[in-house]
C-alpha cells in the first residue's frame, strides 16, 4: 500500500521501484524532493531540510523522538498497516506505521528521490512550516516552558504507545520503560 497526499507529484517510477525495494521487508521509503506551490525545484531533498538520516534495517528506536519515514514515499505491506490500525491519537500516521513496521521487519530505504514533495507557504508539517516555527526570540522565549510541559506530555504519550505496540510484538521494550519513568518522574530534568 502506497499512501497518497494528494498535492504531491509522484514520479513515473516510484511504484515500481518500491516494489522492486520491499521484497520481503515490512516497509521500503523512498527520498523526497522538495517542490513549492508552483512546482518549482527547491534544490533539496525533504531530509536534508528537516536534517534526518534513513532509517534502514530494524531500529524501533529510530523513532522514540523523531520521524525520517514520510508516508507520501512509502510503500507498507498490507498486513504491517493492519497491525498499525488504529493510530493512537495525537501521533503522526507515518511515524507511527514507520514505527510498526520496523518492530514487524525490515526497512528499505531507496537513495533517488521518487516524490516531489510540495511545500505551500501555509504547510502545517515540512519544511516551511519548520521555517515559520522559528518565530521571533522573544516570543519563543516566553512560550517556551509552556511548549516544554506540552511536548514532555505528548513525548509520554508516544512513547507509552511505541512500548504497547513492542509488547504486543513482543519485542524489547525495557529502553522505553526507562524512559517513560524517566520523563515522567523527572520533567525538568529531561526536558530541554
Amino acid at each position: 500500500i502506497c499512501p497518497a497526499d494528494q498535492d504531491d507529484v509522484w514520479h513515473p517510477a516510484k511504484v515500481e521501484t518500491l516494489l522492486g525495494a520491499v521484497g520481503d521487508a515490512a516497509l521500503a521509503y523512498a527520498a523526497s524532493d522538495l517542490i513549492d506551490d508552483r512546482r518549482m525545484d527547491l534544490r533539496c531533498t525533504l531530509a536534508e531540510k528537516m536534517k534526518v538520516r534513513p532509517v534502514r534495517g530494524r531500529h524501533p528506536m529510530a523513532f522514540y523522538f523523531a520521524n525520517c519515514v514520510p508516508a507520501h514515499a512509502m510503500l507498507v505491506r498490507r498486513d504491517v498497516l493492519e497491525h498499525a490500525l488504529p493510530i493512537p491519537p495525537g501521533l503522526f500516521h507515518d511515524r507511527w506505521v514507520a514505527y510498526v513496521a520496523s518492530l514487524a521487519g525490515e526497512i528499505r530505504f531507496v537513495d533517488e528521490p521518487l516524490v516531489s514533495y510540495r511545500q505551500h507557504q501555509t504547510s502545517v508539517i515540512g519544511a516551511r512550516a519548520q521555517a515559520r516555527r522559528a518565530g521571533s526570540l522573544r516570543r519563543r522565549a516566553a512560550a517556551k516552558r509552556d511548549k516544554s510541559v506540552r511536548r514532555n506530555q505528548e513525548l509520554i504519550g508516544t512513547l507509552m504507545a511505541f512500548r504497547d505496540a513492542a509488547l504486543r510484538a513482543g519485542a524489547p521494550h525495557a529502553v522505553l520503560d526507562q524512559l517513560i519513568t524517566g520523563y515522567e518522574q523527572s520533567p525538568r530534568r529531561f526536558i530541554n
